[in-house]
């Protein structure tokens, strides 16, 4: 049995409330010196900076969680943040995403800062590659940092719509 199958939409709708405009669960019950009627449940990971929700001895991302509550099913896939704050679990900031699309949403660290990602610089060209369908895809080299965005742009507005899904 999965975690998931073990917690009831009805359940969760008796023991929590869900505010929608704040991504924020309060719980309606008594649940020991750490759940009282009216506060806030659930805590943040000082390690992954995600909240989560224990229920029943079992932890839940507070974002799942939430999700749940609306919809009434579990995410097949990853939860992502639309505007990748992973402290807001409003409902219209989250989505469902495969691991790729939550991966295209991320913000990495890139070793030249000055350049957008995907473009480097190769000689005294701009070099724009990209992974694809897991294949690093070589776009092209450029002799201006214009023509290597424009290049990046137009094949993330055919091929990766879903970072264009912005709310």
């Amino acid at each position: 049995m999965k975690q998931n199958e073990k917690l009831s939409h009805n359940y969760l709708l008796e023991i929590l409330e869900y505010f929608p405009d704040t991504g924020i669960f309060v719980w309606k019950v008594n649940r020991g010196k750490h759940g009282n009627s009216g506060k806030e449940a659930g805590c943040k990971s000082s390690s992954t900076g995600r909240h989560s929700i224990r229920i029943n001895k079992i932890l839940y991302l507070r974002s799942r969680l939430a999700w749940f509550y609306v919809h009434g099913i579990w995410p097949e896939n990853e939860i992502d943040h639309r505007n990748r704050n992973r402290n807001d679990d409003r409902i219209e900031n989250l989505r469902e995403a495969t691991h790729q699309e939550n991966m295209w949403n991320r913000t990495r660290i890139r070793k030249n800062k000055k350049l957008p990602k995907c473009i480097t610089i190769c000689g005294n060209r701009f070099r724009v590659a990209l992974k694809h369908e897991n294949k690093l895809t070589h776009l092209g080299t450029f002799t201006n940092l214009e023509e290597a965005i424009e290049c990046r742009n137009s094949f993330e507005k055919i091929h990766r719509k879903f970072l264009y899904d912005k709310i």
